[in-house]
């Protein structure tokens, strides 16, 4: 939106919100529980972004804090399958409108004491303003300077950290902004999949340990069935993505589903909007009953199963490379050497040693192996 559209948008929703009650009736299906402090989480973002941001209220684990998330719609599984699991409110981002009515009504009756802002359109920031609570957020575009008096700035466009590394930052410049909420230790508890990645192998350092998300999959032994596979024995491949980072080329994608599949069943799943990926590679193994394509044919739940019980996982720069990680799954991951796209940034949070990330200056990642690649979705651990 320009900034004239947003200018606009701002004297609709304030004519909008000038005459809605404070007791105005809550139809939103989040439970907020009576405790010391409540701080809402934002993040309207696409499935990566958001498991890359949930573990950062990890700071408020041992403390007398509620924290709910405010999340884009059809979101919601990820919360609900998280280790510990999130309270959510979800929100659709292609409803401006109604979605800020929603927002205003349930900050407001919820009594919100503060807002960590982490992403999301001009409209959410403005409502989180004019519905009062204190916001903390990172300080880049224009309303941010204009709207908020507390915020970081944080160059993210030429990555020295990981993407949960500056969401933890935020998170700690608003634990010291807001001195009354006191946490117990400000360091990131321990817990099993806490990793510190090796620089020579997992594409970029960490300044610091990470714990990922951690996800777990509601059972569900009977997918596998139906599609006549075992646990633990086919491959997946993700070929698609929405376009945030360059990708593969589809030739490659399918020479090596063509290895992999004289081993194990190689399962290839995405959606319509991979389309460009998913075609060919239907059309070359429409008839071969090693290569199953899922098509739009997985909700969230069963993808996740789906990728828990793998032998191993391969995808590019995605929403899935994350869930693969997160679930605990063996994943080989494709990531790009450009600065804002770098595995530096956005390399998925796993178990240690599952996580395999090769990267490549070349566009289409031409310098990225078929044979490495099908070795390392071979060789496990």
């Amino acid at each position: 939106m320009s900034t004239h559209g947003e200018l606009e948008g701002l004297v609709v929703l304030s004519n909008l919100f000038s005459g809605l009650d404070r007791d105005f009736e809550l139809s939103a299906d989040a439970d907020i529980k009576q405790d010391h402090s409540k701080i809402a989480m934002v993040r309207i973002d696409k499935i990566g972004d958001l498991v890359v941001t949930l573990p950062s209220d990890q700071l408020f684990f041992e403390t007398k804090t509620s924290v709910t998330w405010i999340i884009s719609q059809g979101l919601s599984t990820i919360c609900k399958r998280a280790v510990p699991q999130r309270a959510f409110f979800e929100l659709n981002p292609l409803s401006p409108f109604n979605s800020a009515l929603k927002l205003y009504t349930f900050i407001r009756k919820n009594n919100f004491d503060k807002v960590i802002f982490f992403y999301g359109p001009f409209w959410v920031a403005f409502v989180l303003w004019l519905s009062g609570p204190e916001v903390v957020l990172r300080k880049s575009q224009w309303w941010s300077f204009l709207l908020f008096k507390n915020g970081l700035r944080q160059k993210r466009s030429q990555p020295q950290k990981h993407e949960l590394e500056y969401n933890i930052d935020l998170v700690t410049y608003a634990n010291k902004i807001w001195s009354r909420i006191k946490s117990k230790n400000e360091t990131l508890p321990q817990n099993e999949i806490l990793i510190k990645v090796n620089p020579s192998d997992q594409g970029g350092a960490l300044s610091r340990d990470l714990s990922g998300l951690r996800l777990q999959p509601i059972p569900a032994r009977q997918w596998l069935e139906q599609l006549g596979l075992q646990t633990q024995n086919y491959f997946i491949v993700h070929p698609g993505m929405r376009g945030s980072a360059l990708n593969w080329t589809i030739d490659n994608y399918i020479k090596t589903i063509s290895e992999l599949k004289k081993s194990q069943p190689v399962i290839v799943t995405g959606t319509g909007n991979d389309s460009l990926w998913l075609n060919p590679i239907e059309k070359k193994f429409h008839a071969d009953p090693n290569v199953i394509v899922l098509k739009d044919k997985l909700n969230l739940d069963e993808l996740l199963y789906m990728l828990k019980n793998s032998y191993s996982v391969l995808a590019p720069s995605t929403g899935v490379a994350h869930l693969a990680a997160a679930v605990g799954a063996r994943l080989v991951a494709l990531y790009p050497e450009r600065v804002a796209q770098s595995a530096t940034r956005w390399r998925p949070l796993g178990r240690p040693n599952y996580v395999r990330v090769l990267t490549s200056p070349a566009e289409g990642l031409l310098t990225v192996q078929v044979d490495e690649v099908v070795k390392q979705m071979r060789n496990g651990d």
